[in-house]
């Protein structure tokens, strides 16, 4: 085949997204394979608008090549559209709701969307990461309907606000670099459940790398010590596409809330399309989720994940 300009490009097209798909799986081994592992959005749509350029150009052979990386990449994505199965034989008592909310708090001063995005949902529970003093002034004075708070706004700043009671409180630091998370026990008409909110380490670099899975480590193992039905939230900064994530379920023996009801990216809201899901919730088998969703931008980088559950009857 003689080799042309329009030969090059293709290949070296058709190459590059061959070698970012495949990276994603060998995402223990590099810090640059782990980055790939959570656009797995970007790369099937990339391969989708290969594949019709060269239809069109009528490289039907190469087209075919990028429809099996579109697969290759969205079978990983699809896969949460898979419905998990419930535990049997476990009667279900009342249902508690959850609103988590990454609220950039550094740059985004649109205080008043924020509230509006809380009231509007009226969840039983909001666990809010980045939040900064000024927020959690604002927040304080303006959440009356949530009587019972915690906060720590130093080091990516975590708070969570609840219409029932907190109990066992602890927050609890992560490291040299006191990366705050917040474990404690809410009394549901009472039905214990505890709580872990956290907000990892955003790892942009091989060190924050390093940083954020020793911090999930630790957080699957406290979640792992509860007795209690367990709930963990909050920016996690992972995508399920990554080994870590798994690891991370598997340690701590939680489900994720988003499997069965389909991929809800949440980073970056700043674009037309959010493409990577970031923010999740996390609970252990007994808890059964009833509905989970995305909600609209409200200044921050991030949008709002909302969760319903249903709690597992007391033992008595």
């Amino acid at each position: 085949m003689k080799l042309t300009f329009k030969t090059l490009i293709i290949t070296f097209a058709v190459a590059s997204l061959a070698a970012i798909s495949m990276a994603g799986f060998f995402d223990r081994y590099s810090f640059i394979c782990q980055l790939c592992s959570h656009l797995r959005l970007i790369w099937a749509a990339l391969s989708i608008s290969l594949a019709l350029l060269f239809y069109c150009l009528r490289t039907r052979k190469t087209a075919a090549l990028c429809l099996v990386l579109c697969a290759i990449n969205a079978a990983q994505a699809l896969s949460l559209y898979f419905p998990r199965s419930n535990p049997q034989n476990i009667a279900q008592t009342q249902q508690l709701t959850l609103l988590e909310m990454n609220l950039w708090g550094g740059r985004n001063r649109d205080y008043g969307r924020a509230i509006t995005v809380i009231r509007d949902n009226n969840a039983d529970l909001v666990g809010l990461s980045e939040v900064t003093q000024g927020w959690l002034q604002t927040l304080k004075s303006s959440l009356t309907e949530y009587p019972y708070s915690v906060a720590d706004p130093r080091f990516g700043g975590v708070a969570v606000f609840s219409k029932y009671p907190l109990t066992d409180v602890q927050v609890l630091h992560f490291g040299k670099i006191h990366r705050p998370r917040i474990e404690c026990k809410i009394d549901v008409n009472g039905q214990n459940v505890a709580l872990i909110f956290v907000h990892t380490v955003t790892p942009v670099k091989r060190a924050g790398l390093k940083f954020r899975n020793r911090e999930l480590r630790e957080i699957a193992k406290d979640a792992h010590s509860f007795t209690a039905p367990v709930i963990v939230a909050g920016d996690i900064n992972c995508s399920p596409w990554s080994s870590y994530f798994g690891d991370f379920l598997q340690d701590a023996s939680l489900r994720d809330t988003e499997q069965g009801f389909g991929i809800q990216p949440s980073w970056n809201a700043w674009s037309p399309i959010a493409f990577i899901p970031i923010d999740h919730c996390f609970t252990s088998e007994k808890i059964v989720t009833l509905d989970r969703r995305v909600g609209q931008r409200f200044g921050s980088d991030h949008l709002p994940v909302f969760i319903k559950m249903s709690l597992p009857k007391r033992a008595t």
